[in-house]
């Protein structure tokens, strides 16, 4: 028969490793392999989608819950073997002369190697051990939530951020590029 004392060592040896485990994946992992932003990246999806660039701020896992296109359906199994990072991607599209915003999600597979057993695991095709993921905001109120918080921000000087064009104070609309201007 067991004696009581060894299972009540089983059982404290099992949390003990349970909370090591819960440490490493929430808190060393995201902090060490958090993926970053590389501004290349951006610029080829934008330079493919006609688009200019103006602005980029990372996400917070506050603010991503609040944002309902950014709802996982992940499983456990893929959660914790990957890591994300959210980024909010303002734009400038001059086909429509307006600014649009894009949320790029950032993951990185931790384990990419053997990809097969990943594959198997989380029941879909990995590419790459890095993905990215552009989602246009299309929700209305989301949208003009977020216009008004980047026009809040927004200073402008002397150019234009959407390309870059030198304008003046008496300027309303940028010559170059047709965007709306309120200078300051």
């Amino acid at each position: 028969m067991i004696s009581t004392n060894i299972i009540l060592a089983i059982i404290i040896i099992l949390t003990i490793l349970i909370v090591i485990i819960l440490i490493v994946r929430n808190f060393l992992i995201p902090l060490l392999f958090q993926p970053k932003l590389h501004q290349a990246e951006i610029f080829q999806y934008l330079e493919r989608e006609s688009l200019s660039f103006i602005n980029s701020d990372f996400i917070t896992k506050a603010q991503r819950k609040k944002i309902d296109s950014l709802k996982s359906d992940e499983s456990i199994i893929e959660k914790f073997i990957s890591v994300k990072s959210n980024y909010l991607i303002t734009v400038f599209s001059q086909q429509q002369n307006e600014i649009q915003l894009f949320i790029l999600e950032i993951k990185n597979w931790l384990f990419p190697y053997p990809k097969w057993i990943y594959e198997t695991l989380v029941g879909k095709r990995i590419e790459n051990s890095r993905e990215l993921n552009f989602i246009q905001i299309t929700d209305r109120e989301q949208l003009e939530n977020a216009r008004n918080a980047y026009v809040n921000e927004v200073i402008i000087k002397d150019r234009c951020p959407a390309c870059n064009n030198v304008v003046s104070a008496r300027d309303k609309v940028c010559a170059d590029c047709g965007l709306t201007l309120n200078i300051i």
